[in-house]
């Protein structure tokens, strides 16, 4: 015969069994929310950190993500969520853009000498234009602590204004389009091209006038037939000599006027 703990344990089984079976559906959903990119209806603007490039580029890269993960409307996706763990090109922008929604893309570089710096670029998603950029510069690495504390209030301005200011259309270079559509406005016919006003900057004068100044540098080399007059004696009539003049410094100074005409 079994000890009496012993008959507890199929009371104990079936207890664990009940457990499990409830607790398992709940361990897989949320198991699959942690692979899934999070919903992007919650008006928050989704940032994706690339990796860094340069010394010590992860860690400086942490403390950008804890910044920015800080403010409340701001959404930092991990990068697997949308690369598989690989760093976005330029030409993976628009495709993270459409696919999981991200709005800005946030670049970094960290380079230590003459001093450790760290240069982070805030890009736009949709067409990778960089809108913004901030470069810390400190004597030692554990200086660039500060990134942590203030990437937020340095990068969240360009952040918000860019992500305020996107088109709620594709980009031509996005559809079927091969050039970029020309606004009415911008269209001139060859009737309307000679009653368009030119800008008086652009406008070409009909007449210039200007004052000049310079300096002009001489240097003379020449021989001349001259009359023995009594230079060397019982010598030849003529004699020949080389007379040479070189002017001082840098030369003598000049003033003149200067005019440009174009016909009407």
């Amino acid at each position: 015969m079994f000890p009496k703990h012993f008959a507890f344990f199929p009371f104990v089984v079936g207890v664990f069994l009940a457990l499990g079976a409830i607790l398992a559906p709940a361990l897989a959903q949320a198991q699959g929310q942690g692979t899934e990119v999070a919903p992007a209806d919650d008006g928050k603007v989704r940032i994706v950190v690339n990796r860094f490039s340069g010394a010590r580029a992860a860690r400086i890269r942490a403390h950008v993500v804890a910044a920015l993960g800080q403010e409340p409307d701001f959404v930092v996706l991990p990068l697997s969520d949308v690369t598989d763990g690989k760093s976005l090109g330029v030409e993976d922008y628009g495709r993270a853009s459409k696919e999981a929604e991200v709005d800005i893309v946030i670049e970094g570089t960290v380079k230590r000498r003459p001093r450790w710096s760290a240069t982070v670029k805030v890009v736009q998603a949709w067409d990778g234009l960089s809108v913004g950029e901030k470069t810390w510069s400190v004597r030692t690495l554990r200086g660039l602590s500060v990134v942590r504390k203030t990437a937020a209030v340095h990068l969240g301005d360009p952040i918000r204004r860019a992500t305020a200011g996107r088109p709620k259309e594709d980009a031509w270079y996005e559809t079927d389009g091969d050039t970029a559509p020309i606004p009415a406005a911008e269209i001139v016919t060859e009737d309307d091209e000679e009653s368009v006003p030119v800008a008086g900057a652009e406008r070409y004068d009909w007449l210039r006038v200007a004052v000049v100044g310079g300096t002009l540098h001489r240097s003379l080399s020449a021989e001349a037939e001259v009359i023995n007059n009594g230079r060397q004696p019982g010598g030849p009539a003529t004699l020949t000599e080389n007379r040479s003049y070189k002017s001082a410094g840098i030369g003598h100074g000049e003033v003149g006027l200067s005019a440009e005409f174009y016909p009407l």
